[in-house]
């Protein structure tokens, strides 16, 4: 595997970041998930970054096992050390378009602006399982700005002005 993803120096930014978020456990994403987590069940981080929605999610379901998976040394490295007090979230390095987990046995699998492949999310799916997509718009275009600025086209984005009225500023 090639060395992709952040380096050791965008992996620490990031996660100062988040860490000086006040609204992290007020997200409708990580809300949408605990709807559907229960104990004992399984689920996958797709391009999981610092760890921090796995750590928010197993200090919600200490009896379901977590799995992060992402393609950066630099983020799976501080990935597991926010989660030393987490036994049941455990981190791979690997690629989203080949995840390394047979088929049909997760029962959640989530992706917040990583690449990945739907094709192997859903195979790895549980029937009747779910899979959550935080993907694009205001909210997400503004992070993608914030945390990985040197490696997009700035003018490429959208930073709405009324965040109630960003898609008219998009059309």
């Amino acid at each position: 595997m090639t060395s992709k993803g952040d380096t050791e120096r965008q992996a620490l930014l990031r996660d100062k970041a988040i860490k000086q978020s006040i609204r992290r456990k007020e997200n409708p994403y990580t809300k949408a998930i605990l709807s559907t987590l229960y104990p004992g069940m399984k689920l996958l981080d797709i391009g999981c970054g610092t760890g921090h929605i796995l750590q928010d999610l197993a200090s919600y379901c200490a009896g379901s096992l977590f799995f992060g998976l992402d393609i950066s040394d630099a983020m799976i490295q501080i990935a597991k050390s926010n989660n030393l007090s987490s036994p049941n979230v455990l981190f791979i390095r690997g690629d989203g378009m080949a995840l390394p987990f047979s088929g049909l046995s997760l029962n959640i699998v989530i992706n917040r602006l990583a690449e990945y492949s739907p094709y192997e999310a859903y195979r790895v799916l549980q029937q009747g399982g779910y899979f959550f997509e935080y993907g694009l718009g205001p909210d997400a275009d503004r992070e993608i700005r914030e945390f990985f600025g040197d490696r997009i086209e700035v003018e490429s984005f959208c930073i709405p002005k009324v965040m109630g009225k960003w898609k008219e500023e998009v059309c």
